[in-house]
Order: C-alpha cells, then structure tokens, then sequence
C-alpha cells in the first residue's frame, strides 16, 4: 500500500521522508555524486551530513559508501529512465540503511516491470512540475508501512496570488498546438533580460541553495487542479514519440545518448546525451523544429563541481516540458 503527501517542491517532500526515517542532526545521508545542489537543502535542513558515491556514464552507481553509519541512501532515476535497485536493495539490506527512489524526473515514468517509478523503495520522491508546467508541484510516495504512522498529514494546499504560471502555462499550450511561437519569443526576451542582468540567460543556483533553510509547503491550488485534469496516456506517447524523432533526427552527429534505448514503460524526462558543447550547439540547430530547448544538467554541488570526471559535465539534455 502507498501513501501519498503533496509538497510545493521536491526537496520539501524529501525532507519530510528524512524526518520520519528519524534523520537527525550528524546522521549521514548518501547520495549520488552526479546531482543537482538544491537538493543538499533537505538533507542540511534536518543537521545531517552528505556521502557522495560517484556514477558511470550509463549513472549508475561505481561503488556505495565503506562508512558503517550510513542512516538512509538515495537512488535516482535519471531523466525518467528507472534506476537498477537490486544493488541499493542489498546495501540497505546489509547496512540496515533506508532507500530512497528520487524520481524527480520520473513522473508517469515505469520499470521494466510495470512497476510505476517512486514507489520501488521505502521512500519516492517526484518533482511532477518538472514533467507538466504547473506553478509547483511535488509528491512524496511513502511505500513502507513501518513509516505510515510518521508521516504528518497533507498539508492545505494555498490560492496562487500571480497570473503569471497561469499566462505561461497557456502561451506553452498555444505554441505547442498552433505552432505559433508566442511562448518561445517570451522566453527568448526573458533570458536575454537575465543575461544582460546576471551574465547567463539560464538559471544558475547559488551554492548558497545547499544550505538554505526550507519552509515546507503545500502545492498551489491551480496546480493540484491541473494536474487532475491531465491526460496522462497523451502525455505519455507525446514524450516518448519526441524522443524516437530526436533519436532519428540526431544520428549522424558525434554524440552518445546517456541510454542506448527506451524501455517500455519508460516516460523520458527529455532526451539526455553526451557531447561537447560544439556538438550540443549543432543539436540544438537541428532539433529547433521539435519546439524543445536544450539545457546543461545539473548545478552540481560544490563540494563535486571543481573535482568532478569529466562525464558529470558533459551531459546535455532536450527538455521535453
């Protein structure tokens, strides 16, 4: 049986599955080395100390942590392709440790076994805003019932005060389905903006976000609606249609996808691939008439960022939101 709590953001629900494993100040949490910062957050928030454990090309794990302690391990899903768990499985079972499936990326996402990602672990954490454009939206999947009575009940989602994910939301559906570009010029002006005010027209987070304290929060009203109004088997085939036409239209350029096929069941997050940056640049070319933008990923932390191989810096995505 599986629980489910809405949170605004991911690391909000991820949070609160530290605090009812009983994560506590020292404790050690491991995760991947191959991550985005934000998501220290959540583990700093609770006081406990971060083991990294270093990822191949294919990110999957090289090795886990020797240290005897470790309280609670986190595994990904990369990109929505479903992690192999078998060897977290044995880790946990040996080090009487708690798994943890981040399925940020994997929403509507399945194994191989039909088994709906999030829910293979004791703990799943997705980040549903990542995969349909809504304000926020996160949730956390308890699957173990040793934990059912720890974690608090949903909390009130709250009545969004700005028109502003609601207009981009809409101008996403007109480019989408009429082919006009409205979406992409607003978006082509607002980086520009950014670039001419911070220097880089994406986002970049601050390694100040590894740390920074969380207020947890529900979801946004809009966003709990829209997503009960989503068609999930539309949503499904249009992810993995774009990415058999990306895998067509990219192949005589010198790049390596990150996976060599798409499961069924799998729901990509977007296409992710190795190359470099000229590489990626004349991809983006190319796949311009797919309406999709590509993106480095992720923000690696920085205790990782200056020694990091270099396979964690040269991963590309085609982002499919």
């Amino acid at each position: 049986m599986t629980e489910t709590r809405y949170f605004s953001l991911a690391r909000h629900a991820l949070a609160e599955a530290l605090r009812a494993i009983g994560i506590k100040p020292g404790d050690r949490v491991a995760l991947p080395e191959f991550i985005c910062r934000d998501l220290l957050s959540s583990i700093h928030h609770l006081g406990a100390q971060v083991i990294y454990y270093p990822v191949d090309q294919s990110l999957a794990p090289i090795r886990f942590p020797t240290e005897l302690d470790i309280k609670a391990i986190i595994a990904v899903n990369y990109f929505g392709f479903a992690q192999q768990l078998e060897p977290f499985y044995e880790y946990c079972r040996v080090n009487n440790a708690v798994l943890i499936e981040d399925n940020a990326h994997g929403f509507l996402s399945a194994d191989e076994n039909g088994a709906m990602l999030g829910t293979r672990a004791s703990f799943g954490i997705t980040s549903i805003r990542k995969t349909i454009r809504i304000a926020d939206g996160a949730s956390l999947s308890i699957n173990d019932q040793t934990y059912m009575d720890r974690i608090l009940p949903q909390l009130p989602p709250a009545s969004h005060k700005s028109l502003r994910p609601s207009i981009t939301r809409l101008f996403s559906i007109i480019d989408r389905k009429f082919h006009l570009p409205i979406f992409r010029t607003m978006r082509a002006f607002a980086r520009q903006f950014r670039k001419i005010k911070t220097g880089s027209a994406l986002p970049v987070s601050d390694p100040c976000s590894e740390t920074e304290p969380l207020t947890i929060a529900a979801p946004y009203k809009s966003s709990l609606r829209i997503l009960t109004r989503l068609d999930t088997k539309k949503e499904q085939a249009r992810r993995r249609r774009l990415y058999k036409e990306l895998e067509i239209a990219l192949v005589d350029l010198p790049l390596r996808p990150v996976y060599p096929s798409l499961p069924t069941g799998t729901i990509p997050y977007g296409y992710p691939f190795l190359s470099d940056d000229r590489t990626a640049k004349l991809a983006g070319k190319i796949t311009k008439r797919f309406r999709v933008e590509i993106i480095k990923w992720p923000d690696l932390p920085s205790a990782i960022e200056q020694g990091a191989p270099p396979h964690y810096k040269s991963i590309w995505l085609i982002n499919f939101l």
